[in-house]
């Protein structure tokens, strides 16, 4: 109880409040410029992405707000997420700063630090594929292909199984 205090001390000591009013509503942050694009197949996403690809994007299709946070939070450079909808889809957005801030009705940011208690640090891929030293980026990288790291499959792990974890964002 006393660190979950002095967690809200220092949160209002720095203009910041607690989940889930940190979040700045009818506010979206372009980041014109500074958007943070990055690999996000490996955490589920599989729609909504810059030019359909998933794995070099810095937005991505979601089916809750903190999806969103999820993502963002599992990812060292996101600082800053945004929740909105884009042509008939709701989506996040990843950036590195607030830039580019404007009013935007329906939409929601907030810092890396918003989010709820609860907020998970995501593992990219199918966790049930990680044994023996082997992890999303020495099989499944971008850099490996289409098919990833051949020397990563056998008859019972291969890239379909071990790349994309077992439900979508």
């Amino acid at each position: 109880m006393r660190a979950v205090l002095s967690t809200l001390m220092v949160m209002a000591a720095a203009g910041q409040s607690a989940w889930p009013h940190c979040i700045e509503q009818n506010t979206v942050i372009r980041n014109a410029g500074k958007a943070f694009f990055t690999n996000i197949a490996g955490y589920g996403a599989a729609a909504g992405c810059f030019l359909d690809d998933c794995k070099n994007s810095d937005k991505f299709a979601v089916s809750s707000i903190e999806s969103c946070i999820n993502v963002c939070n599992s990812e060292p450079e996101c600082a800053w997420w945004v929740f909105g909808t884009e042509e008939g889809m709701t989506k996040c957005w990843l950036r590195v700063a607030d830039d580019g801030r404007e009013a935007g009705d329906g939409w929601s940011s907030g810092a890396k630090t918003c989010s709820p208690p609860d907020v998970q640090k995501l593992v990219m891929g199918n966790t049930e594929c990680w044994i023996d030293g082997f992890d999303y980026h020495t099989c499944c990288d971008p850099k490996f292909g289409p098919n990833g790291n051949t020397q990563c499959w056998d008859g019972m792990f291969n890239y379909n199984r071990c790349c994309f974890p077992r439900h979508e964002l």
